[in-house]
């Protein structure tokens, strides 16, 4: 999909069950799935950072966005959220793109 911002966003759901194994014929029944998961990727990684600065894009791409913002404001207080609602979250930086993603417990999405 792609929303309002022009931001395009790929959407999986796993939410299905087999009702018979058999190859042939597999009849799916919707179900309830115990977790959510978000993963964000940018074309932006440390291939764009500054000489004078490097693993900047490492620092403010992975590292400090568990830091702390408007909502959860104390250091690692995201973190214990997640934890507490049996999430957790990462990131990473190549030279040419920086993910972030986090999961948790799907009624909270």
């Amino acid at each position: 999909i792609t929303l309002s911002n022009g931001m395009q966003c790929l959407l999986i759901s796993d939410a299905y069950e087999a009702k018979s194994e058999s190859a042939a014929y597999r009849a799916l029944e919707v179900t309830t799935t115990d977790q959510a998961a978000v993963c964000l990727t940018v074309r932006v990684g440390s291939a764009q950072e500054p000489k004078n600065l490097p693993r900047v894009g490492s620092f403010l791409g992975t590292h400090w966005l568990f830091m702390g913002c408007k909502k959860y404001p104390d250091e690692n207080e995201y973190d214990e959220y997640l934890d507490k609602h049996g999430g957790s979250s990462n990131a990473s930086t190549d030279m040419e793109r920086t993910s972030y993603l986090f999961d948790v417990s799907a009624e909270l999405i």
